[in-house]
């Protein structure tokens, strides 16, 4: 009896299939064989998915303890929130309260976590990986004021963990930690900005947006108006980014950053003893101040002390945080109001993340080497 051989598939449309699969599936398929142990593995792959993944959109990740991480954390498909196959329970690497501290920033499925200012940590909730990064050596008792950011920087394939902390008010100095992933090695640089950190951002997790952290900042000097400054990781340097010509910059408005769609988001947020007053713009080219574009706005009398932005949904929606409410909700584009309650009761302030196989530890070789080598 002649046995029917199965038909030949080029090794790209395998890898292609590979890199649309999940996160849980493939690990399992590392198992299959040692070809697909490397493939898998590989960091061509690792982007070749990061790809595909993008285009699904971002998920929610959010803590069910009302101060730190803690187990279980829950991630949420905003358009599928109501189907509850769609929220996933994850467990948090280790049982050790020194782990579980808040998150620091988040990019490409990594999470940069803190505890007390003297523990650093990644973590890739969905690989399980999880690694702890040498807190820089400060030698100065810095307790207030800093800034923490994860960025990716694509002109060295290389993750950067930043460290900004705000150390003279005379002439506006600032201490510039850079840890890179590629090196396992801290540089230290000394920024000289007009302006200070705003307390509202200490700890903050940094919005990544074109290869370089944004957080707001405070012009003392031009009577305390908020100021948009970035971290360029390619440049290592603090630069201003302009805010909207139209927004009142002064003291009498909180402001919010976030990412929408994958452009820089400014909220503008106007307090009255009524009501407030809610502004939402989106940086169409990112860096020109004329690209600033008018999302929505829309007015409310709830006592909230901010609305921060998340993602869109496909329909064209934005999730949000209502803080004071500590609930997730959609605010439709079109009626300029308040939608569907996603989840009530959030406890820590949530943040997007993606499902993705980057490595805590770095890259690895190309894929295509990989498949040529004899593997016995």
């Amino acid at each position: 009896m002649e046995v029917e051989r199965l038909p030949f598939i080029p090794q790209e449309i395998v890898v292609g299939i590979l890199s649309r699969l999940p996160v849980k599936t493939l690990l399992q398929f590392k198992s299959v064989c040692k070809r697909w142990y490397y493939l898998i593995s590989d960091s061509q792959f690792v982007k070749m998915h990061l790809k595909q993944v993008a285009k699904q959109g971002e998920r929610i990740l959010l803590s069910s303890n009302p101060y730190k991480l803690a187990n279980p954390l829950y991630s949420i498909d905003c358009d599928a929130s109501c189907d509850h196959h769609q929220i996933k329970k994850i467990n948090f690497p280790s049982n050790d309260p020194a782990y579980k501290g808040d998150v620091y920033g988040s990019c490409n499925g990594l999470l940069l976590i803190g505890y007390c200012d003297c523990k650093l940590f990644l973590w890739n909730p969905f690989t399980r990986e999880f690694r702890e990064i040498p807190y820089p050596h400060i030698t100065m008792n810095f307790y207030e004021r800093r800034l923490y950011g994860l960025g990716y920087d694509s002109s060295t394939d290389d993750y950067k963990l930043v460290v900004v902390i705000f150390i003279d008010e005379l002439d506006c100095s600032f201490l510039v930690y850079v840890f890179s992933l590629k090196s396992s090695r801290w540089k230290k640089n000394i920024e000289i900005c007009p302006y200070e950190v705003a307390y509202s951002q200490t700890k903050a997790a940094a919005a990544v947006v074109n290869g370089a952290l944004h957080w707001v900042m405070i012009d003392s000097i031009d009577g305390d108006c908020y100021k948009v400054v970035c971290f360029d990781l390619a440049e290592e340097k603090l630069k201003d980014i302009p805010l909207p010509g139209s927004l009142d910059a002064s003291d009498e408005v909180e402001l919010c950053l976030g990412v929408l769609g994958g452009s820089l988001c400014v909220v503008g947020i106007r307090r009255t003893s009524v009501r407030r007053t809610v502004k939402v713009w989106v940086m169409k080219e990112y860096g020109l101040q004329d690209s600033w574009t008018n999302l929505i706005n829309f007015t409310y009398n709830e006592s909230l002390a901010y609305i921060a932005p998340f993602c869109f949904t496909n329909s064209g929606d934005i999730v949000v945080e209502l803080e004071g409410k500590n609930i997730l909700m959609v605010v439709n584009g079109e009626r300029k109001a308040f939608g569907a309650i996603l989840v009530d009761k959030v406890h820590e302030m949530p943040f997007t993340h993606m499902e993705t196989l980057v490595s805590v530890h770095g890259s690895h070789g190309s894929w295509k080497r990989c498949l040529k080598r004899k593997i016995r």
